[in-house]
């Protein structure tokens, strides 16, 4: 059952039926403020937009607004690529949220199309459509993720991109050329997302042995992504000793005491629950053992460069959910064999083509309960929405908030100020001030020991705003 029994145009139109579905769901709310699932890192790339429109679009020159009294808030980061395509687009329409959210959306046709051209050379035209069906709608995280306002769709957008040229690049030295530069920009953005080199150089030994290592452009791949990579942590150090302000680049690499039965439970619970699903992760179990009996080793390279990801960034992949994407693309591409082979070991008991029917709608379902169960990650968290608006009218444009006991810049990113995120939660106000010179306005929790130590600027269930 490799092919599909449909003319080119009903092929096309099933295509676009797909893609269009895919859009929508990940366009699903995206008015909403940037106060939900992750909202401190879609923050961080919002502010980094919101400041490139304001300030002038300059790659090396990224500024968050958590700046404290400085004038400057250049930030050590990679390639903050979402933010400049934010800030590229509101030249035209202006900036806003639904904007940001837009850009993410619309990295994902480009993905699809990109994922349903390569399964289709490399597995036929059914593999294919299955592949763009779960990664449509099959993967909880992921549709989540492309909805967001962060660097990801565009991380699996060029994942799937250098994986679509590279196959493609037999006589065409220009597909290998663009496939450098997409891994190269990969890199740059984020240099762990490197492991898609592994597949990539095993896909070339696919096909032309273990000479394929020896081929130059092979070597100016991994040199390219190497040199990227090491270019940006270079300049993020330099920006970081010079404005002490830091999104941080190796905090969340090796921690010994993550080598335990909890970290993998954390881990595993994860790509049950949230990024493949129950049916996703069974189909890719079998499509891994599939990978493995045909010698497929583009599947399995890949595999074993996730676990030692998993193993690099321990401290990233326990604490954040979003650490753990790197294998959508992976997973869009094996568990389509996985469904594929399940279906054709049962077919004669039942119809292959309904069966296939009815896993690929039960995944669409078990992404539609994830989504919408207790504490859904598009959830808008209603008091810092409150507080915002209510601190937001209260004070002045130019006013340094200070936020104490509370380190999240998505509050400050919603007023539409600068301050300070201070961590410690202060006994006193002369301390804050000392932590934080020029602070006119501060903003804490109301658990926060400070919380009633002065008639409140604003107030909502959960939050208070003082003056020093």
């Amino acid at each position: 059952m490799r092919d599909l029994d449909l003319p080119v145009r009903g092929r096309g139109l099933l295509l676009a039926f797909i893609v269009s579905l895919g859009l929508m769901a990940r366009l699903l709310c995206f008015q909403a403020p940037l106060l939900d699932h992750h909202a401190w890192r879609q923050a961080d790339t919002a502010m980094i937009a919101r400041n490139f429109v304001r300030a002038g679009l300059h790659p090396l020159a990224p500024q968050t607004d958590a700046r404290g009294a400085s004038p400057s808030g250049v930030v050590a980061t990679g390639l903050e690529l979402h933010a400049i395509v934010t800030a590229a687009a509101a030249r035209v329409t202006g900036f806003s949220n639904p904007l940001a959210r837009v850009v993410s959306a619309l990295t994902f046709p480009f993905s699809a199309l990109f994922l349903w051209s390569f399964l289709r050379r490399r597995d036929g035209d059914l593999a294919a459509f299955c592949g763009v069906w779960v990664y449509a709608l099959g993967l909880p995280l992921v549709v989540f993720a492309e909805h967001a306002v962060w660097n990801e769709p565009f991380l699996i957008m060029l994942t799937f991109a250098s994986l679509w040229c590279w196959q493609r690049r037999e006589g065409r030295p220009v597909m290998s050329a663009l496939a450098i530069v997409s891994v190269a920009v990969l890199a740059g953005v984020k240099p762990q997302w490197l492991i898609v080199l592994a597949p990539m150089i095993a896909l070339s030994i696919e096909r032309e042995g273990w000479a394929a290592l020896r081929q130059p452009s092979v070597w100016l791949l991994a040199v390219a992504g190497a040199g990227s990579a090491a270019a940006w942590l270079w300049h993020m150090d330099a920006v970081g000793r010079a404005t002490g302000l830091t999104f941080g680049a190796a905090d969340k690499l090796f921690n010994p005491d993550d080598m335990s039965m909890r970290y993998a439970f954390i881990v595993g619970r994860r790509l049950v629950r949230d990024l493949l699903g129950p049916i996703g992760f069974a189909a890719f179990a079998i499509g891994l053992v599939t990978a493995a009996h045909q010698r497929r080793r583009l599947e399995l390279a890949w595999t074993a460069a996730f676990l030692a990801y998993l193993i690099v960034v321990s401290r990233g992949n326990r604490v954040h959910d979003y650490y753990q994407l790197p294998l959508a693309p992976l997973a869009a591409i094996v568990i389509p064999a996985g469904i594929l082979r399940s279906v054709a070991a049962i077919r004669t008991r039942v119809d292959a083509r309904a069966a296939l029917g009815v896993v690929l709608w039960l995944m669409l379902f078990t992404t539609f309960v994830r989504s919408v169960s207790f504490h859904s990650w598009y959830e808008v968290d209603a008091r810092k929405a409150s507080f915002c608006r209510a601190l937001g009218t209260a004070i002045a444009a130019d006013e340094r908030v200070t936020f104490v006991a509370y380190n999240s810049p998505d509050v400050l990113y919603c007023l539409d100020r600068k301050g300070w995120l201070l961590v410690d939660d202060f006994g006193s106000m002369s301390a804050v001030l000392a932590a934080a010179p020029g602070t006119t306005v501060i903003a804490m929790p109301d658990t926060a020991r400070l919380a009633d130590a002065r008639p409140a600027v604003a107030r909502v269930e959960g939050w208070v705003a003082v003056r020093p």
